[in-house]
């Protein structure tokens, strides 16, 4: 099996964040409820807020690869994450880090962060994923190619082509003397096709796994891959909202 998780995040955050503009500003006067979760891909953010509800602002963690606990948002569908300032004036201010567009994902979304640096400045795109349990069960397999790239997947038995900004859900079929899978993930790159991942993989019909293919933002041309496990145990149905707190691991 083949697993990509490289240059895929950066353009298909890109394009979705896009479409995230033009489909907040039709959905401008909508309202939307929901328990997200923030991941960061090779980055960790503090300091950030968002406004939980109406001037409430509640302050966030973004940790490099790791879902963070769950905050609770009740408002538009566009939510965003800022730090707060003091102006010139001595006024405390917003000002907007990233945002991404909820609405489509679920009652528990994770939010993927990113970053993309230009000298030094770094710009941070966020795209969301549904990560309920009724969408993603455990003892399943997610991949989702968030790279501008196609890629080819081998998990077990399934082999399957996932194109830019596509995703897919399986439940492994292992026999009963079997406890590992094997995955591999390729990609179509200009230099032809690459194998970005390979390895066993334990099963556990209590864990499941999450996998992620985006660009490389070190080497044009190439993807990498990340694979996060997450246990039942560890999703809570019902989080409290978490306040001014800054989330833990």
């Amino acid at each position: 099996m083949k697993l990509i998780f490289n240059r895929i995040l950066l353009v298909a955050l890109l394009c979705s964040a896009s479409i995230s503009i033009a489909f907040g500003q039709a959905s401008a006067d909508k309202t939307v409820e929901a328990n997200f979760r923030l991941f960061g891909w090779d980055l960790s953010l503090s300091n950030i807020f968002y406004d939980a509800k109406k001037d409430t602002a509640a302050g966030v963690e973004v940790l490099d690869g790791f879902r963070s606990d769950f905050y609770t948002y009740k408002g538009s569908p566009d939510l965003v994450f800022f730090r707060i300032e003091t102006d010139s004036e001595g006024k405390q201010v917003k000002v907007p880090v990233f945002s991404v567009n909820i609405e489509g994902s679920g009652k528990f979304p994770l939010i993927v962060v990113a970053g993309s640096s230009s000298g030094n400045t770094t710009k941070y795109i966020a795209s969301a994923i549904p990560d309920d349990p009724a969408s993603f069960p455990f003892g399943s397999y997610k991949f989702v190619n968030l790279s501008s790239l196609p890629i080819a997947v081998n998990c077990g038995a399934e082999v399957f082509k996932l194109a830019a900004g596509d995703a897919k859900m399986l439940t492994p079929k292992l026999g009963t003397d079997r406890t590992t899978i094997y995955t591999n993930i390729v990609a179509a790159t200009s230099g032809g096709v690459k194998s970005v991942y390979g390895n066993n993989w334990a099963y556990n019909p209590e864990m499941r796994t999450l996998v992620f293919v985006r660009n490389n933002p070190d080497s044009a041309g190439l993807v990498a891959a990340r694979r996060i496990v997450d246990s039942r145990g560890s999703f809570v149905t019902a989080p409290l909202s978490k306040g001014n707190q800054t989330s833990t691991p």
